[in-house]
């Protein structure tokens, strides 16, 4: 009887019935495809922002305060995607996507125009005329959204319990240590990067790094449940991705979000002794705070979260920086 490994690896050539040219062919596409991908990553996706403090204090006084419409005008580091001539390289490998007859062109061929979007959408990002298309504006998930909305209106504290274990008094550089220490129980290769910059506390990424603000601040439950969010999850999966030798996998296909980020959140609460209490709150939030802003422009839809809290102790800053 052959061992699991061996009928994998031969039904993945049978397959794919790929020649020996073409598999050379398939790998310099991929190698384009992963050098596009990062580009894209970084020069449309992951923004640094320097002035978010600044603009939360002007829509306050503006909008929140004295009812003004009042649009942040957030200071992000230069696009350089041009530089890059990203559009041109993207089109150029679709379309050799689509002269190559194999069974992996189509995610190919999805991811790529899924970095097309991103492209249109910086360079129309201070257009007041600017819509999202109809099939991204009809992209949520009505049985999510129900779900998300219940879980809002369930939710009888949005405050972290008072004990010791829920207080933020860890710093980024005792994070590092704790974050190193479980890469190389797990054997990952992965690097850690302090970046100040980066809107959320820690991040993983692609190229084999793992990014902490190491003047963030975190509690015991937050370092549990960052391991097994971020390293039994998102870095697992770029480690195993990584083994297929095709970016493809390494970035992921069409539609990651649910299994990837799925994944990871399934791993914070079952793969964790203690619970942060309003996690599934905020992945709530977050899911509607997108649909809002795909459907009404940024004054409205904060209006509309804010809706959702009355009566209820959640800050005005929270809901506009969801």
């Amino acid at each position: 009887m052959k061992k699991l490994k061996e009928f994998i690896y031969e039904s993945y050539d049978d397959y794919l019935k790929l020649s020996e040219d073409d598999k050379k062919k398939l790998l310099n596409l991929d190698l384009e495809y992963g050098k596009i991908a990062l580009i894209a990553r970084y020069e449309t996706v992951c923004r640094r922002i320097n002035n978010k403090d600044e603009e939360w204090d002007k829509f306050k006084n503006e909008f929140i305060d004295n009812n003004n419409k009042y649009y942040p005008k957030l200071d992000y580091d230069d696009f350089l995607y041009e530089q890059y001539d990203l559009k041109n390289r993207v089109n150029t490998l679709i379309d050799k996507f689509n002269k190559f007859n194999t069974i992996l062109s189509k995610y190919y061929i999805d991811n790529l125009n899924t970095i097309l979007f991103q492209i249109e959408y910086i360079e129309n990002l201070n257009s007041d005329d600017y819509e999202l298309s109809d099939n991204k504006k009809n992209a949520f998930d009505k049985e999510l959204l129900d779900e998300a909305f219940k879980i809002i209106k369930e939710t009888e504290s949005y405050e972290q319990p008072d004990k010791d274990i829920y207080k933020r008094n860890k710093t980024g550089k005792f994070v590092k240590q704790k974050i190193q220490n479980a890469l190389d129980e797990f054997g990952y290769d992965w690097k850690i990067i302090i970046d100040n910059k980066m809107p959320p506390r820690m991040g993983v990424n692609p190229e084999k790094t793992f990014r902490i603000r190491e003047t963030a601040h975190f509690s015991d439950v937050d370092i549990e449940s960052l391991i097994a969010h971020e390293i039994k999850g998102h870095v697992q999966k770029k480690w195993n991705a990584y083994q297929t030798g095709l970016f493809l996998f390494v970035f992921g296909l069409s539609g990651k979000n649910i299994f990837d980020e799925g994944m990871a959140i399934w791993n914070t609460f079952n793969l964790t002794m203690h619970h942060k209490p309003v996690a599934m709150f905020s992945i709530a939030l977050s899911y509607i705070s997108c649909y809002y802003c795909s459907k009404y422009d940024f004054c409205d839809a904060f209006t509309e979260l804010k809706k959702l809290f009355e009566g209820k102790n959640v800050s005005d800053k929270r809901i506009c920086t969801q």
